[in-house]
């Protein structure tokens, strides 16, 4: 039997919200050009 090392499913959970909120972050920057537009995307980013 072998033994695999498994990352635990909230890890892995909490990093694609993480990466999800960076590409939500990056796309309204690059469409709108406005710092303050994005900040209030994310402020408002359904979880």
């Amino acid at each position: 039997m072998e033994c695999r090392e498994t990352v635990p499913s909230g890890q892995k959970t909490n990093h694609t919200c993480m990466e999800a909120v960076i590409l939500v972050a990056l796309v309204v920057y690059i469409f709108l050009h406005n710092w303050s537009a994005t900040l209030i995307s994310l402020i408002a980013f359904p979880l």
